[in-house]
């Protein structure tokens, strides 16, 4: 009786054991005019994940999504906190062609724990400079998306 108890305390405790793998993280690079491929619409180009709930296994989660426009620039940028969804449209700078979109995480802050940052940018054709465009973020289960900084190509 005592070896059954043991070996059910066993296999309970290696299948509480937490997966790191589980946290999925996309990434596509595509090019165009605008830095992608031909895709179709609704394919995830890119995204991220950073878990924020380990209780409930809950992620915030940031997506980059083309759509019919992409080849002019436009994508469809879905943010994720656990259950709660954010989606909105993004416009690249007028006159930017060969441009690559990239999601890149700002490190944690930790005097705000809670807090979790990812920034979309570009990277042109003959630059490698990482340009900041667009910030999502995550607090205590609110997504908020901005514009932080516009350019003008001609």
């Amino acid at each position: 009786m005592k070896r059954l108890t043991l070996i059910l305390l066993a296999c309970i405790l290696f299948s509480c054991k937490s997966n790191p793998s589980q946290q999925k993280t996309i990434n596509k690079t595509v090019a165009s005019k605008h830095g992608s491929v031909a895709v179709a619409a609704d394919t995830v180009l890119f995204g991220d994940s950073i878990l924020v709930d380990q209780l409930n296994h809950f992620y915030f989660s940031v997506y980059v999504i083309a759509n019919g426009n992409s080849d002019m620039g436009e994508y469809k940028i879905r943010g994720m906190w656990g259950i709660n969804k954010g989606e909105t449209l993004l416009k690249m700078p007028e006159g930017l062609e060969h441009a690559q979109p990239v999601l890149r995480r700002i490190s944690d802050d930790k005097s705000q724990p809670k807090l979790h940052q990812f920034m979309l940018g570009f990277k042109t054709k003959d630059d490698t400079s990482f340009h900041e465009y667009y910030l999502i973020t995550g607090d205590h289960g609110e997504i908020k998306m901005k514009y932080v900084k516009a350019y003008v190509f001609q």
